[in-house]
């Protein structure tokens, strides 16, 4: 058991490198989608109608089509992401990984009967994908396929078939078997996925109250929920269940409503204090929050990386600021950095109870950016939305320092912080000790044909190895380094500075060694 818990922590320590490649479309797609939607915002429109006609309305569609077409399918685009860069950057497993993608998902809406009308009435379950109707799994769908596929690709890329079928051997196989255990994942999706969907439906649904008073054990629940399930694609069952279906009200009419969102809008069509517009509220302080992250990631980037952290987080803070939308920052460190994922979501709920204790009520429409904060807030006078500002402001630059302080103190591996050093820059800076400390550290290692991958990550050497046996963490001190990991059959090695160089040293040395 020990053993297979160490195998599967090599293998997650390295998705998050894995997807960067996918990760770094997600600012592009999200600024598209956040100035198509502005300029096809009602409340926009009203002020400015021409945006709503001609060649105005054309562009703000293409822009949220383009923009949506990346945000709507990360699930593919990080399946592609993940066979790309755990089998050797291979345009081969590419191909695979698209053709187990559309195939899995083909198998699923074919043995559950999922329609395109299915799709559009029950989005919370369903959605389309490449033009198929099947479940929504999110972004969790993909790394499921891309993992599938990396484990086809390297299962099957070396196979040689009996003479007859030769033609097919090798990685020409790998395509083919990579739609033989689409079809089998597709098979299995389609039973477990629906109860793991109805399961946690039913575990959120219990939760119902007739209090029209959120309580704070059931926020918290919610919240938590949004959290654990915003990876898996699930998150959209909390929000429906908390918006739409949890709290009772009955309006000035005599008519019941449900759901907190909801009770918000008809306590302010009955000119009365809302009680649960404080939940709304608490998405500006999350969008801010956001924006404070980017800008942390930006400051606390290596000199080097300064340029291309901008780069990455400037679409993405401008989207948070436009709409709110959170994918383009969250995405970027998600699954490289869990413990900050987990910290940033619980200092949100900072932001949810001050607005609750200082009595803040502005609503949202969606999920809360600068439009909907204007038109909430000074236009419809949400209450005390001044005072939002300042919790904003104050909130968010506490984030700013806080994280910037913890990327340096647990030397973090988000974005600005890598230590990439590609062959050209390898044969520009490493000196004979470096690569001699390098063939050291192989022989060190067990050798050639006992390393089964090696990278790097901030101040880290990572190395996957057959056979750990006799390895300490002491075993590298010796060769400079400062400690190291020892978890079964992964190391993680703290080299400092140099611990890129070493990996790219390494890797080149270990293709050298299978050419020979």
């Amino acid at each position: 058991m020990k053993e297979k818990l160490n195998s599967a922590f090599g293998t997650i320590q390295k998705i998050g490198p894995a997807l960067m490649t996918g990760v770094a479309l997600i600012p592009f797609g999200g600024v598209l989608m956040a100035f198509g939607t502005v300029f096809t915002n009602p409340d926009v429109l009203s002020v400015m109608p021409f945006l709503g006609s001609g060649v105005f309305s054309v562009i703000a569609t293409l822009l949220n089509s383009v923009g949506g077409l990346i945000i709507n399918n990360l699930g593919f685009i990080f399946c592609m992401s993940m066979a790309l860069n755990f089998c050797e950057k291979d345009g081969v497993a590419v191909l695979s990984a698209v053709i187990a993608y559309m195939t899995t998902h083909l198998t699923i809406s074919g043995v559950l009967g999922i329609t395109a009308e299915a799709a559009a009435e029950n989005w919370t379950i369903y959605t389309t994908t490449l033009g198929i109707p099947t479940l929504s799994m999110g972004v969790f769908g993909g790394l499921l396929v891309g993992g599938l596929t990396a484990w086809v690709y390297h299962k099957f890329k070396d196979t040689e078939l009996p003479e007859a079928l030769s033609f097919f051997s090798r990685k020409k196989l790998v395509p083919i078997m990579a739609m033989v255990f689409g079809v089998v994942l597709g098979l299995v999706l389609s039973v477990v996925w629906p109860v793991i969907q109805g399961g946690i439906n039913a575990f959120l649904g219990q939760f119902n109250s007739a209090s029209d008073v959120p309580s704070i054990p059931l926020l918290m629940i919610m919240l938590g929920a949004v959290v654990v399930l915003l990876p898996f694609g699930l998150h959209t069952l909390s929000y429906v269940i908390w918006a739409f279906m949890l709290g009772t009200y009955v309006t000035a009419s005599g008519a019941t409503v449900n759901g907190w969102q909801t009770i918000y809008y008809a306590q302010m069509a009955d000119g009365v204090r809302t009680t649960t517009g404080f939940i709304l509220a608490s998405n500006y302080i999350t969008m801010t929050e956001l924006m404070a992250t980017g800008l942390a990631f930006i400051a606390a980037a290596k000199p080097k990386n300064k340029q291309k952290t901008k780069s990455m987080m400037a679409g993405g803070i401008l989207t948070a600021f436009l709409t709110g939308i959170s994918e383009p920052i969250t995405f970027s460190y998600l699954f490289s950095c869990v413990p900050l994922y987990i910290i940033q979501a619980l200092y949100s709920w900072i932001g949810l109870f001050l607005c609750k204790w200082l009595n803040i009520s502005v609503g949202v429409s969606f999920v809360g950016g600068i439009i909907e904060f204007l038109v909430y807030g000074p236009i419809q006078g949400g209450q005390n939305w001044p005072l939002l500002i300042v919790v904003c402001l104050v909130h968010a630059t506490v984030w700013y320092f806080l994280l910037q302080w913890m990327i340096k103190k647990f030397h973090w591996n988000v974005p600005g912080q890598e230590e990439e050093v590609d062959d050209e820059e390898v044969t520009a800076v490493s000196s004979p000790d470096d690569i001699k400390l390098a063939g050291e550290l192989i022989e060190v290692l067990g050798g050639a044909e006992n390393i089964e991958a090696v990278d790097a990550c901030a101040t880290r050497l990572r190395v996957s190895l057959k056979d750990s046996k006799g390895l300490t963490k002491d075993s590298f001190n010796k060769y400079g380094a400062n400690g190291a990991l020892v978890l079964g059959s992964n190391l993680q090695i703290i080299f400092g500075a140099k611990a890129a160089l070493l990996a790219t040293l390494i890797a080149n040395q270990l293709k050298q060694s299978s050419k020979n």
